[in-house]
This record gives structure tokens, C-alpha cells and sequence, in this order.
């Protein structure tokens, strides 16, 4: 059903961060957001950003042949540009035409940035079963014809798989809210109606509890028993 419609209020357009294993469905997340803020309220402008379009300065340099065997890692991405943008976009003044009401990024180290933890106004973290993660790479690697069956098997084995435990998992407790892949539908509509209410009100700011999960259509609960101390704890130097 469409909210009955009002000018969104001028104010710094709302960050949402979505953040998760490689092939949690994040991307997935970040269309179908966009598709119900722009159902609830067709006067919404929303902005898609993406981390693998802010490749790192050594990812860009790396010849074609001696390219780093996990293209993946930390280190191909740039978090600091990334941040950059969205800093940019946040305090862009509000009479600018066309400016953003709604940014949404995705990617799955986006957490491991304090500034971009700070600066996103809702931080979701997509919690996928790690079999059900390794079967979408393979049905996408192998449809692209990119990788053999036994390529895309070594690379989560000697890479994926160690990146997640160890860079991104950890991350999970710095989001607002936790996306079970089994309520994704419920998510969705629920963070949406809530950044249409917070748009059209020119609400501003945020309530920091930290590691809300979604659960079915009840709405959402209390997943993580965190203070406001752990933040920060997980980051490296990036």
C-alpha cells in the first residue's frame, strides 16, 4: 500500500549500509529497498552505491597477468573512498536539485569502517547460512563461465571462507539491524516504511541499539546484548 504522499523534507539524505558475507544477497537487499521506498512514496530519490566501484589503488595497479588470486580481499577495496562519497553526500546543502533523499550501499566489509558505522543512519548486516552462500557463487560463477567448478571451490575454501570468519562475521554486532535470509521480504518492507515516515517527517538522527534481527513478520528483536564500548573494537587499519 503507497503512503499517502508529502514532500520529503530538506534535510541530509538517509545512509543505509548493507553489509555481509560474499554472496549473502546483499546486492538483492539494496534493489529491493530501493523498490519499496520508491512504491511507499514515488517522489523518493535513492542513490545505489556499490564497494566494488571503489576499487584500492593496488587493485588498480595490478597488471592483467599478475592479478592477486583473491580479488575479494580487504585490501581491493577502497573503505576510505567509499566514505569519502558518503561523507560528501551526507553534507551536500538540501537546495541542491536532484540531491539523494535515500543513499544505500552495499558491500561486504563495509563495517569495518568506523567512519562509515558512524555516518549510516541504518546498518544492516545480511546473516546468510554459509552452504547457502557457497551454492549461490557456484550457480553464479559457474553461469558467468568465468571459473571452473574446482576454481570456485579452492577460492571459498583458501579465501571466502577465511575472509568472512576473520574480516567480516565479526562485523555483524556493529549493525542496527541483523537480516536473517528467511525475512528478507519482512526486513525490507519494515526499514523501509520507517525511512519513508523518517524522510517525509525530516526526522534527524538515529536510535544506536545495535544488532536488532529481524524475525519473520513479528517485527524485530533484541540479538545482541552490546554496549555502546564494543564499538570500534574490530577494525583494523584499512
Amino acid at each position: 500500500m503507497t503512503m499517502t504522499l508529502t514532500t520529503p523534507a530538506a534535510k541530509p539524505p538517509t545512509i543505509i549500509t548493507i553489509a555481509g558475507g560474499h554472496a549473502s544477497g546483499k546486492k538483492n537487499v539494496q534493489h529491493a529497498l530501493e523498490t519499496q521506498l520508491v512504491a511507499l512514496h514515488p517522489g523518493l530519490k535513492v542513490k545505489l552505491l556499490h564497494l566494488d566501484d571503489f576499487p584500492s589503488e593496488k587493485a588498480r595497479s595490478e597488471a592483467d597477468g599478475n592479478r592477486n588470486p583473491d580479488p575479494e580481499r580487504l585490501e581491493a577495496f577502497d573503505l576510505n573512498a567509499l566514505y569519502a562519497e558518503l561523507h560528501r553526500l551526507k553534507t551536500l546543502p538540501p537546495d541542491i536539485p536532484d540531491q539523494p533523499n535515500v543513499v544505500i550501499a552495499e558491500g561486504p566489509y563495509l563495517l569495518r569502517h568506523p567512519g562509515i558505522v558512524e555516518i549510516g543512519d541504518i546498518n544492516i548486516f545480511v546473516d546468510c547460512d554459509a552452504d547457502i552462500r557457497l551454492a549461490r557463487r557456484v550457480t553464479r560463477d559457474l553461469a558467468s563461465g568465468l571459473l571452473p567448478l574446482s576454481a570456485i571451490f579452492e577460492q571459498h575454501v583458501r579465501y571466502s571462507k577465511r575472509s568472512f570468519e576473520q574480516y567480516i562475521a565479526p562485523t555483524k554486532v556493529l549493525s542496527d539491524i541483523i537480516l536473517p535470509a528467511g525475512a528478507i521480504e519482512a526486513g525490507v518492507e519494515l526499514v523501509a516504511r520507517g525511512v519513508v515516515d523518517d524522510v517525509t517527517a525530516g526526522v534527524v538522527g538515529k536510535g544506536r541499539r545495535r544488532g536488532r534481527e529481524v524475525e519473520g513478520v513479528v517485527g524485530e528483536r533484541e540479538a545482541w546484548g552490546m554496549g555502546e564500548g564494543r564499538e570500534g573494537e574490530w577494525y583494523d587499519t584499512v
